[in-house]
Parts: C-alpha cells; sequence; structure tokens
C-alpha cells in the first residue's frame, strides 16, 4: 500500500507536470473537494453500521482525548527546535510547526504576520507533513503503534488523511481521529497568530 501510494502520487507529479492542461487541474482540484466530501460521508455510514458509537466512546480510556494536547505540543515544540537548528528562530519555526499539517491557513497567516518567506515555508512544510501521513500511516499501524500514530497527521486527521486512518486504523480509531483533527484544526487559528507575536516582541 505504501508502494502504491508513493506510486500514485509521483505519477500524479509527472502528468501534471508535463501532460495536463491547466484546466484539467484546475477541474481536478475543484472536483477533489467532492470526492473527499463522498469519502468523509461513506466513513461515517461505516461508523454507523458497526453499532453503538457512544457506547464504544466511553469505553475508551480517558487518556485518549489528550492526544489533541499531546499533538499540539510535539508540533509546536519540534518546529521550534528545528527553527534553532536552521537558524530560523525559536518562536519561527514554533509558529511554522504549529500549522499542525494545516498548510493553506498557517501559510496565509504567517505570511501576514511574519513575511512571505515564513508563509512560505509553512506551507511547504505543513503540505509535506499531510503527505508523509499518507505515506507512513499505514507502516505505524503495520508496526502496531496504535492510536498515537493519528498524531503525525496533525489537523488533517479529520478530513484529508481520515480515510487512509480509517483503513488501516478501524472504526475506533476514526472516531478518536476526527475529535483530534477537530481539536487540532481549531487551536491554528488562535495559536499561530500568538506564536507569531513572540517573534515582533
Amino acid at each position: 500500500m505504501i508502494l502504491l501510494i508513493i506510486l500514485v502520487l509521483a505519477g500524479g507529479i509527472l502528468f501534471g507536470y508535463f501532460l495536463l492542461p491547466p484546466t484539467f487541474v484546475a477541474l481536478a482540484v475543484t472536483s477533489s473537494h467532492w470526492i473527499l466530501y463522498l469519502m468523509l460521508f461513506l466513513i461515517g455510514a461505516d461508523m454507523a453500521f458497526t453499532g453503538d458509537i457512544w457506547g464504544r466512546l466511553k469505553k475508551m480510556p480517558k487518556l485518549v482525548f489528550c492526544l489533541p494536547v499531546f499533538s499540539i505540543a510535539g508540533s509546536i515544540l519540534g518546529g521550534a527546535l528545528i527553527g534553532l537548528i536552521l537558524n530560523l528562530g525559536f518562536w519561527q519555526g514554533a509558529a511554522i510547526g504549529g500549522g499542525m499539517g494545516w498548510y493553506s491557513i498557517s501559510g496565509a497567516i504567517l505570511t501576514e504576520s511574519l513575511g512571505a518567506q515564513y508563509g512560505a515555508i509553512a506551507f511547504l512544510t505543513n503540505i509535506i507533513r499531510e503527505l508523509l501521513t499518507f505515506l507512513l500511516i499505514p507502516l505505524l499501524f503495520e508496526l502496531d503503534i496504535g492510536i498515537a500514530a493519528i498524531t503525525i497527521g496533525g489537523a488533517t486527521t479529520m478530513d484529508t488523511t481520515l480515510p487512509i486512518i480509517s483503513r488501516y486504523g478501524g472504526s475506533n480509531v476514526t472516531m478518536i481521529s476526527i475529535l483530534h483533527g477537530v481539536v487540532c484544526s481549531a487551536a491554528v487559528p488562535i495559536l499561530l497568530p500568538l506564536l507569531a507575536s513572540f517573534v515582533v516582541l
């Protein structure tokens, strides 16, 4: 599956760059949202068919609901450390890592607050995080990492990376993944301006 994902991604890059006209690419981008909505609908239906969603949620360890906190803290601290290593700055790195995979909004917020250079880095960093989630989720579940595996997806675990998490983690992990993604997504617009403000200070 990992090899298939890599091949499909590489094929899309090559076709988009060399063969497909811009009008087709624009249509594909628009259509991808509807395909994502359909996948989310089917995932929701699958969760309902398995039955007793709330009962299963209640039986889960309470520590599960701390996963978004660990994910947010790890993203920010990891970004800050990399910022120091690459001479980007501690708070700049923290802000970039705080995008948690939501590349569109993190790029826009940091472009406005820190400038185009940091906005571009945030965009690329977080889109790479999303791509790595697609590649690593099958491997992490194969290694029996468990629900901690979803934290690599950050904010994307409620939408774009949810289908692959659902496939490899099952319906129980799907519910946790949605909760994790919602909390992370809600945190991004709050945390990024806050972290960027420390750079100005």
